[in-house]
């Protein structure tokens, strides 16, 4: 797996990556679109569950951002 062409977004995979490597592993395109359709369609559940953690409001902010920046690279190049 050569990563001269992946990872173009600053050294983070994208949605385009996860496609790639998913192929190489024989998953048909659906299984892997499939997957990453998850992450996008249950932010409600992720927001509920950090909101309902132990962590403090500053930190359930900031792992709210973290985790939705993440999630955006996945969309990202699909």
């Amino acid at each position: 797996y050569k990563r001269q062409n992946e990872y173009r977004n600053g050294g983070y995979p994208i949605g385009r990556d996860f496609v790639t490597f998913g192929e190489m592993l024989g998953l048909p395109f659906k299984r892997v679109s499939n997957v990453l359709q998850m992450f996008q369609s249950h932010q409600d559940k992720v927001n509920s569950l950090i909101d309902r953690s132990y962590l403090s409001p500053g930190s359930r902010r900031a792992y709210k951002s973290h985790y939705g920046q993440r999630r955006n690279l996945l969309v990202k190049g699909l």
